[in-house]
């Protein structure tokens, strides 16, 4: 992966909106003023010198929230903080088991670290997340258990639930005050990602959104995208040639690797309608001969930089254009941003996902 996009993807965590609002009932994360400064700064000393990130920055990591974490961790590290704790596990003794099953492991705190200005304590658990949702027709509890990812055994309700009743109260435990030398003052989610709605009309931003209960439960700003079926997309695809000036949109099936930020690429790094709609024929074909386990391909619409990319859409969704995460130079040659995303789904989906194995994640 290049340099400016684990950099992007770096900035992208540190400050793309939250998922979640206060009335999800979780406590979120939030950067204390002085810490986010130095971060900022460091970033700005990274993109121009590049000191930690490199080439071979996500290589260790398959999933994408390993590589989330490993990003998150470097900007603590770089912070004005005391990371007391990153990735520990936390054990209980049973006193009525034997020596051998006395231990038991009961989880993981992702970051503990104390602010050196206030010295406060916080525990921060992150989760990156991507869902899909799906409309009330669907058999689902309803509220957040509608948003749900590729294999729909995850939702975003069941990931609340988690953080909020396990993975947040267990800094509470003593077994982690005297781990720590001291007890925890505040613990919080830092919860990012993306939301993905069915279109309801012929914009790319006609989203299918979910009732004013649901929606009173999720941040107003968190970001947005489509999800169309693969015949859906291939009629949307061939009903219209979207256009900025002469230039034609282009594509870009986006890296598990890369899903978090806003993509920008050369023009050899994307895709016309034609190219896409083939990769779509074999990915499908692949998925009938049991090749491909992937439910769903993330793709990002692309347009030369030099366009007014903020009118793709009827609204608009400035908070999907690429180039708020900061640019891409490549000489002369041009640079296309990132205007919308969506997922492009098996038109089997949601009912045939839980038939293929869980993906790397």
């Amino acid at each position: 992966m290049s340099i400016h996009q684990v950099w992007r993807d770096l900035e992208w965590l540190i400050h793309s909106p939250d998922l979640l609002s206060a009335d999800a009932g979780v406590p979120l994360a939030k950067w204390p003023d002085a810490v986010l400064k130095a971060i900022e700064q460091w970033l700005i000393q990274e993109r121009d010198a590049p000191c930690v990130i490199d080439h071979a920055f996500s290589s260790p990591y398959r999933r994408l929230g390993l590589y989330a974490e490993a990003l998150l961790g470097e900007a603590l590290k770089h912070a004005p903080v005391q990371l007391l704790a990153q990735h520990a596990a936390v054990h209980l003794v049973n006193p009525h088991k034997g020596s051998q099953s006395a231990r038991q492991t009961v989880g993981e705190l992702d970051y503990v670290w104390r602010d050196e200005l206030s010295q406060r304590i916080w525990h921060w658990e992150l989760a990156v997340k991507l869902y899909l949702y799906l409309p009330a027709t669907v058999t689902f509890s309803g509220g957040l258990d509608q948003f749900a990812g590729l294999q729909r055994r995850d939702t975003l309700a069941r990931k609340t639930t988690r953080l909020r009743d396990h993975q947040l109260v267990l800094s509470s435990l003593p077994t982690v005050s005297a781990m720590l030398g001291a007890p925890v003052n505040e613990a919080a989610a830092y919860l990012k990602g993306w939301l993905f709605y069915p279109l309801s009309g012929p914009y790319w931003d006609d989203y299918a959104l979910p009732d004013c209960a649901t929606r009173r439960m999720l941040n107003p700003q968190h970001l947005k995208g489509w999800w169309l079926t693969e015949t859906a997309f291939r009629e949307r695809l061939n009903q219209s040639q979207p256009r900025h000036g002469a230039a034609a949109w282009r594509w870009r099936v986006v890296p598990r690797l890369q899903w978090l930020a806003p993509q920008q690429a050369i023009a050899a790094d994307t895709l016309d309608n034609s190219a896409l709609l083939a990769l779509l024929l074999a990915w499908r074909t692949a998925r009938a001969a049991q090749t491909d386990p992937r439910p769903g391909l993330l793709i990002a619409a692309m347009a030369p930089s030099d366009t007014e990319a903020r009118h793709h859409e009827r609204r608009g969704n400035s908070s999907a254009v690429a180039d708020q995460w900061g640019p891409l130079t490549s000489g002369a040659e041009p640079i296309y941003n990132e205007i919308h995303r969506g997922f492009v789904v098996a038109d089997d989906w949601p009912e045939g996902s839980m038939k293929a194995p869980d993906p790397e994640n």
